[in-house]
């Protein structure tokens, strides 16, 4: 199986369990989320999925840096 059929895949399984917001795209974010965060903890209230998605997207957000 290849990455991207792993991820429609793991797409359809997570929507059937949990619900909306587990799409290829989403779980894209999710793992790039991961790879640039090792320090779970330096995560604030105050920012939204989307405020972290904005700032991993532009690149001068590194978490734990």
């Amino acid at each position: 199986m290849t990455k991207q059929g792993l991820l429609q895949e793991l797409s359809k399984q997570m929507t059937k369990d949990f619900g909306k917001g587990f799409t290829v795209a989403n779980l894209k974010n999710m793992r790039q989320f991961y790879l640039t965060s090792p320090n779970g903890y330096a995560l604030r209230s105050e920012l939204s999925w989307t405020h972290y998605r904005g700032l991993m997207r532009v690149g001068v957000f590194r978490f734990g840096s």
